[in-house]
């Protein structure tokens, strides 16, 4: 939280007006009334003896906080390569040991999401707010062996959430990318429908057809390629709502996010492929198993991103050097 800076401070140029009736000659203090002064026998007269004096500073001002970089909060190197499988195996872990705290993440974010969903930014706000706050109990179960804190979780989304704002834009930026194409496309192919026919009935070429066939081709390319980098996404968005989540500001996460998408982006796409697979693997069972399936996709996410990867002798960090 943002402190205020002391309300008792205030800067050099605010001037306050004080009597102070002093000699001119001398600077000896003089008495109340006094016509002449007491030490050198200087007349005390006109105006020349009020001054104008700054005020006296009582305190010092507060800075404000700055939030540490990634680097200061020890995250991950960028060129660490995510492990997927050892990622997996860790999040069921975690899930296994809170079922039903994971359920109740789960159901909290669904309906935060759905709720929002339809409010451009502040949607999307709502949602990556509320994956901070899940990982706020991912993390209290893999290191503390702690159950479901309801209000650790709330608490944690709510505190971060203006942090929330920069990722939110660029998710729906991303959105605007897939949605837009999607909408022309379905345009075209309409007018295009219900023009050919007509034209081609009155013996018209067929030729004019290829520009918006043409275009419905270059639409079809942007959207198959926004959608084969979704996974990229997910991997970019997960990283940044868990750099927000350890202390880092949103601007700060998403550099450092995207700086490890570039250092191995097949490794990373693979794993918000597997992860969404997951998690969209409960949709099959009338959305009711999504609600242990996404906080396997998500655990599991939290300790791929977590992972310091090899020391320099090969040792995994997380075990004993003999």
């Amino acid at each position: 939280m943002q402190l205020l800076p002391d309300l008792n401070f205030l800067p050099d140029e605010i001037m306050t007006y004080q009597y102070q009736p002093q000699c001119r000659q001398c600077g000896t203090p003089l008495k109340a009334g006094a016509r002449f002064c007491d030490a050198c026998g200087a007349p005390v007269s006109g105006s020349h003896n009020v001054i104008y004096q700054k005020p006296q500073v009582t305190g010092t001002p507060v800075p404000l906080r700055k939030k540490p970089s990634p680097s200061e909060l020890n995250f991950p190197g960028i060129h660490v390569a995510p492990r997927i499988g050892e990622g997996l195996n860790e999040g069921w872990g975690i899930v296994t040991k809170d079922i039903w705290g994971g359920i109740i993440a789960a159901l909290l974010l669904f309906v935060a999401s759905s709720i929002a969903s339809w409010v451009p930014i502040l949607g999307a706000m709502v949602y990556i707010a509320a994956y901070v706050g899940f990982f706020a109990w991912v993390e209290s179960v893999r290191s503390e062996n702690r159950q479901m804190e309801l209000g650790r979780m709330v608490n944690t989304a709510l505190d971060n959430f203006s942090e929330c704002l920069m990722p939110a834009v660029w998710v729906f930026v991303y959105g605007l990318a897939i949605a837009i194409p999607i909408f022309i496309m379905y345009f075209t192919t309409l007018v295009t429908a219900l023009g050919a026919g007509a034209y081609a009935m009155s013996g018209g070429s067929a030729a004019p057809l290829a520009i918006p066939v043409g275009a419905m081709v270059v639409l079809f390319a942007i959207i198959l390629l926004a959608g084969l980098s979704s996974p990229l996404i997910t991997s970019w968005l997960m990283m940044t709502c868990w750099g927000i989540y350890r202390g880092a500001n949103s601007g700060d996460s998403m550099s450092w996010a995207w700086e490890r998408i570039k250092a191995h982006p097949f490794n990373w796409w693979l794993a918000g492929f597997v992860t969404s697979i997951i998690s969209s693997i409960g949709i099959l069972a009338c959305y009711v198993g999504v609600f242990f399936t996404l906080p396997w996709a998500l655990a599991s996410l939290h300790a791929i991103i977590s992972d310091p990867g090899e020391a320099a002798n090969g040792v995994h960090p997380s075990e004993p050097v003999l």
